[in-house]
């Protein structure tokens, strides 16, 4: 029988026993898998790498929402390639959440919206996991044509030759205020989530060198802003973009596969009043997101 952690020790998610053991038969492993890569490079104790390390995958979909805000019907795509400890996570939670009523023509209406989701899964120690729905993003299935910030000049930040040499890998999610000429006025790294374990200095380096060749390719880039729509008059738009450092010829992780990665501290967004409650890693990697507009989640992403 396996040791069920008491109900503090994990706030977004409670899943029966079929479900811990599924995890723990497919998934704990590669945590584990871990360990030799982090003894070599110096890294610290077992315990240590077990605590920081999580999987991660990103689920995709629509959800519709009713006129009163709560959830009318969700659909997942390519449900055959999930494992049953995604499909059931989300369908705990996401018939629960509520979103503030959607207006369309200045009445309450059921609208479609597309959903993306993070999924992780954090050890508390050899035998138990935590699962949950860590950050959700939803956007309009078909926006509007001029209503959105869309990219005009993206380059490609430069892969600092130091972080290559290292063999850093890992993702950083950029936010950008853009300006009404299309230009990036302001910008920070709101999280930098790696696909590594070393010790803690050569974690922080990594994050510092990719973090900065982002922001120094962030300076340059130009963007078409929205000419018409409920957000057209702003003086400025906060967008994200996640940029994936990758080596050699590493291919994305396919769909519904969990990757491995270390999630770094997250920053404060200096032009934003308050912080979003859900994290930044759910947005797709390489597409322009506008903060701000979509659905607004009211519930909290796990609440039960």
């Amino acid at each position: 029988m396996l040791r069920v952690p008491p109900k503090r020790e994990y706030s977004r998610a409670v899943f029966g026993e079929k479900l811990r053991e599924e995890i723990m038969r497919k998934h704990l492993w590669i945590l584990l898998a871990l360990l030799p890569l982090a003894f070599a490079a110096g890294a610290a104790s077992r315990a240590t790498i077990l605590k920081n390390a999580e999987l991660s995958t990103v689920v995709t979909g629509t959800v519709d929402i009713a006129p009163d805000g709560g959830v009318a019907e969700y659909r997942l795509d390519k449900p055959e390639a999930l494992t049953q400890a995604a499909t059931d996570l989300v369908g705990q939670h996401v018939p629960k959440w509520r979103f503030e009523p959607v207006l369309v023509d200045g009445k309450p209406a059921r609208v479609r919206a597309k959903m993306y989701l993070r999924l992780a899964m954090r050890a508390i120690d050899e035998q138990n996991l935590r699962l949950e729905i860590r950050s959700a993003h939803f956007a309009s299935l078909d926006p509007a044509s001029g209503q959105d910030v869309i990219g005009k000049s993206i380059t490609p930040p430069k892969y600092p030759p130091n972080a290559i040499r290292s063999g850093y890998v890992g993702v950083v999610y950029l936010v950008m205020r853009v300006g009404r000429d299309g230009k990036v006025e302001d910008a920070v790294a709101e999280q930098v989530n790696l696909k590594f374990y070393r010790d803690q200095a050569s974690m922080d380096a990594a994050r510092r060198m990719l973090s900065e060749a982002t922001l120094a390719a962030a300076k340059k880039w130009k963007f078409t802003v929205p000419a018409q729509g409920p957000v057209a008059d702003q003086s400025s738009w906060t967008v994200r973009f996640p940029v994936d450092f990758s080596l050699g010829e590493s291919k994305p992780t396919p769909y519904g596969k969990w990757d491995l990665y270390i999630p770094g501290p997250r920053q404060a967004i200096p032009w934003e009043s308050h912080q979003a409650a859900s994290g930044p890693d759910a947005s797709p990697t390489g597409a322009v997101t506008l903060a701000g507009t979509g659905p607004r989640l009211l519930t909290q992403l796990g609440e039960s």
